[in-house]
């Protein structure tokens, strides 16, 4: 007998089946199939494998090497990973394991199976290209020749708000719920994320600022409160606006957002902003939401003559990130400098 119990069965979303044992307190897996007894027949296969020391690094599945490249990532790579990355590698390697591409050992990995993998993904092109760039990666590591065409990077549409779209939308925020105008004004005027935002508690109030510690972000329509951020330098302390802490009132319990003891929702609360910019100019313009607030705030300090390590401070950013990402200059202003430069309209022979 290799384990005493059958040990569970996950159903993951594709509907496959997967069995999970615990050896020496630790999880082992044959992978996703169709039905329970074959998982099971995996998993006895795995175990069978691991025990005899005979998987070679060619036949074990593109998944399970990940999750071994992950585990071992300090020695291979010499430095630590972030606990962030670490997580987002971590979902990534769930994801792809629930595709044919997961479940096909390293050496029978094709260009041409990879290129019909990244077919069927329907992401934005930034996630794309660093999914690709993973899997390349993993690839790269386990000796394999194969690999998958990483798409050229797009400029993203999601852009700062222009002044009169900002009037718009401090016209619409006198008639807003309560709960959307404080998301909107942390990260307008905070700078937040939506899932720093949603994730900020009364509790994190600190001085002149608040300490970001958490943060909300929805997954398989299920709410998780994480404590990592996006990027190892998201979370900490920033300050806020004297009004802004105004807004958010005197100290309390409960998250900031909501003024409950569980977070919102955020898909439920961008549908309202949607429903709050219906009808006015701004209902039709793309990828103009909660981010574009974040980009508003980064252009408004550097407009205002705040340096870019400190502006990026603020945002938790690298400078040169922001200088890229958020540095994008209003027309208005360029016309002024035009002006300023070359007249306002009289020859220039």
């Amino acid at each position: 007998m290799l384990f005493r119990s059958e040990g569970r069965y996950e159903i993951l979303p594709s509907g496959k089946v997967r069995n999970i044992v615990r050896v020496d307190g630790k999880p082992i897996s044959g992978g996703a199939a169709t039905s329970k007894t074959e998982a099971r027949q995996l998993t006895i296969q795995a175990l069978r494998d691991l025990k005899s020391g005979r998987v070679e690094v060619s036949q074990k599945s593109f998944t399970t090497y990940a999750r071994e490249w992950l585990t071992r990532y300090p020695k291979h790579s010499g430095k630590p990973l972030s606990p962030s990355t670490a997580a987002v590698y971590g979902y990534w390697i769930d994801a792809i394991e629930q595709t044919a591409l997961g479940q096909t050992p390293i050496a029978a990995i094709t260009d041409r199976m990879l290129k019909a993998w990244k077919g069927e993904l329907k992401l934005a092109n930034s996630t794309l290209r660093n999914r690709c760039r993973f899997v390349n990666q993993i690839l790269t590591h386990a000796g394999s020749e194969a690999r998958v065409d990483v798409p050229p990077k797009r400029e993203h549409e999601r852009r700062p708000y222009r002044p009169s779209e900002l009037q718009t939308l401090r016209d619409r925020l006198a008639e807003a719920d309560p709960h959307l105008r404080m998301l909107v004004l942390l990260c307008w005027q905070g700078g937040l994320r939506r899932s720093e935002a949603l994730g900020l508690r009364h509790e994190d109030r600190e001085g002149e600022g608040v300490l970001l510690r958490r943060v909300v972000v929805l997954g398989k329509s299920k709410i998780h409160v994480k404590q990592i951020g996006k990027t190892s330098k998201s979370l900490g302390w920033i300050p806020l606006p004297a009004a802004l802490l105004a807004e958010i009132g005197p100290p309390r319990t409960g998250y900031v957002v909501g003024g409950q003891d569980k977070p919102l929702n955020p898909r439920v609360i961008y549908e309202d902003l949607r429903r709050l910019l219906a009808g006015t100019p701004l209902a039709g313009v793309k990828h103009l939401a909660f981010h574009s607030l974040r980009r508003t705030f980064g252009r408004t300090l550097l407009e205002s003559g705040a340096d870019v390590v400190t502006a990026a401070k603020m945002m938790r950013h690298d400078p040169q990130m922001l200088l890229n990402e958020y540095a994008k200059t209003r027309e208005d202003l360029m016309l002024e400098a035009m002006k300023k430069a070359f007249g306002g309209g009289e020859s220039t022979t």
